[in-house]
């Protein structure tokens, strides 16, 4: 009889049990291939020289334009001011040949008023000559004034020319240095290398002395405050997976421990074989049984995380989506 209870209690476990079991997978979608994302960056200068000054050491928590790290600017000042020198001297050499314009139009009113005399001079002396009341001499000489006014006129013109170009040139030098020296005070200012974003600093191994190259990659910095979970799901879930449902999130870091989440999207293609130069993400599939599973990522995001949590990127994480 004892035996037969026990029978009877260990068959309604067993039953309880694949009921919940069944719940469990019918109503939901479980795995355990998930884990914590953040933004990130890598921390790189835009001009190279040697480092003076770090400011900051891994895991140090920076604010948005915080200082992290200073490159020697002393080559790069000696350039703005170069620059500056340059341009100073263009506008004074424009400042220049603009006088030159001014002078030279001067000249110019004053040769214009004086061939106007000149016009009626050789027409007075040549009515006079007609009438045999001057000599030819007279004439001659009167022609003769016009005649040089007009080659001084001409000189005073062809001045003017010159000048306007020289002083056209001396404004397109001055625009060409001031291009050039807009990037120079920019490429003065990278050599402070600020924080992009508020974060954790890590991976930091930079010393004063280093010598870095634009572009290359010193440390990252890992935006920790807004994370989410990327969970990638069997396909024979994912059909059933929709932004909006609920979510179960048990990180690693704190075992026993559940935050809530949501479905905010699933990634609509992966990449079944895997390369370097693919553009499409590869997951590598599960074996269930016989066949091989591929997987998705499933995008989420945490709700009313405690601040006692600090979840770090690429830790693990356990996922229950509830379809419901």
């Amino acid at each position: 009889m004892k035996i037969t209870k026990k029978a009877k209690w260990i068959t309604i476990s067993l039953i309880v049990i694949l009921f919940c079991i069944l719940i469990f997978y019918v109503q939901g979608g479980y795995t355990s291939d998930a884990y914590i994302r953040a933004n990130w960056t890598e921390i790189s200068p835009r001009v190279e020289e040697f480092v003076t000054q770090v400011y900051v050491g891994t895991n140090t928590f920076v604010k948005q334009s915080d200082k992290l790290f200073q490159l020697d600017p002393y080559s790069y000042k000696m350039t703005v001011e170069t620059l500056q020198a340059q341009i100073e001297l263009a506008n004074a050499t424009k400042q220049l040949y603009s006088d030159q314009v001014t002078n030279y139009k001067l000249q110019l009113k004053a040769i214009t008023d004086q061939l106007k005399i000149d016009v009626i001079e050789v027409e007075r002396y040549k009515f006079l000559m007609d009438k045999q009341a001057q000599s030819t001499e007279e004439y001659q000489r009167k022609l003769y004034d016009y005649e040089k006014d007009k080659v001084e006129y001409t000189k005073i013109q062809t001045a003017i020319d010159d000048a306007k170009n020289n002083e056209a040139e001396q404004v397109a030098i001055i625009k060409q240095l001031t291009a050039q020296l807009n990037n120079a005070k920019y490429n003065l200012e990278s050599t402070l290398v600020k924080a992009p974003f508020a974060g954790f600093i890590v991976n930091n191994y930079l010393m004063p002395g280093m010598y870095l190259h634009a572009g290359q990659s010193v440390f990252g910095i890992v935006q920790s405050q807004e994370c989410w979970v990327e969970a990638n799901f069997k396909e024979f879930w994912v059909g059933r997976i929709k932004p909006g449902q609920k979510v179960f999130i048990m990180p690693d870091l704190y075992p026993f421990k559940i935050i809530e989440g949501e479905v905010v999207s699933i990634l609509n293609a992966i990449s079944r074989e895997q390369a370097v130069d693919k553009t499409l993400p590869y997951i590598e599939p599960t074996i269930d049984w016989i066949r091989l599973q591929q997987r998705f990522t499933v995008l989420i995001k945490i709700l009313n995380k405690p601040q006692y949590m600090n979840l770090k990127m690429g830790s693990s994480a356990r996922v229950y989506v509830l379809f419901w």
